[in-house]
């Protein structure tokens, strides 16, 4: 299990759960999801390790399974109710919270803006693989995922494009989508539990 003595209490919003109450969704053995409690699109979705990882290269392997079942739950979700979807993760480069979460966000981006500036993957066993030890991105589509380098200007690039292609809340700055979350968050939640209890 990870050392969590060096986190001060607080200090990282996903293992201090109180902080997730108002957006949580599902729990799972080893992770839980949450929606994102400011999304940048009508759908945005986290799914969240218990234990405090820095990112998901260092997931452990025994957590693999668990973690890609609960990711095409996700992306069934999504694609089912709100039809685009798309995989991203931080990394440490670009996260706001310290601990490893994989973003499921209703919005596709341009291929052609990443597919040939990093290695491919197809899972996360795929995409450990590939990872060298240094910071990174992740953007996945369609069952293809790319492991990209900590480039600003490759990063911007894929940003800019999506806010300025597509209809999504992301063309709000952070506190503006705080603002306006009310609405959409509860959406998503509604729409989960009513799967969710069909599931049952």
């Amino acid at each position: 299990m990870p050392d969590l003595s060096q986190l001060e209490t607080g200090a990282c919003a996903f293992c201090d759960r109180a902080s997730t109450r108002h957006t949580f969704l599902y729990e799972g053995r080893d992770f839980y999801i949450i929606a994102d409690h400011a999304p940048i699109a009508e759908a945005h979705l986290l799914l969240i390790p218990r234990d405090h990882f820095p990112h998901l290269a260092a997931l452990p392997s025994h957590l693999h399974e668990e973690f890609e079942s609960l990711k095409s739950l996700i992306g069934d979700f999504i694609t089912r109710h709100y039809g685009a979807l798309t995989f991203w993760e931080n990394g440490i480069f670009g996260q706001s919270v310290p601990h490893a979460h994989l973003h499921a966000i209703s919005v596709s981006f341009d291929p052609h803006l990443y597919i040939k500036k990093g290695a491919g993957f197809s899972d996360i066993a795929g995409m450990q693989a590939q990872h060298d030890g240094g910071h990174y991105f992740t953007i996945e589509q369609q069952g293809h995922g790319r492991l990209l380098p900590p480039d600003w200007d490759l990063y911007l690039s894929i940003v800019t494009f999506a806010r300025n292609t597509r209809p999504i809340n992301w063309r709000f700055n952070r506190e503006e989508r705080l603002q306006r979350a009310g609405p959409i968050v509860e959406a998503v939640k509604q729409r989960w539990r009513e799967i969710m209890s069909r599931l049952d």
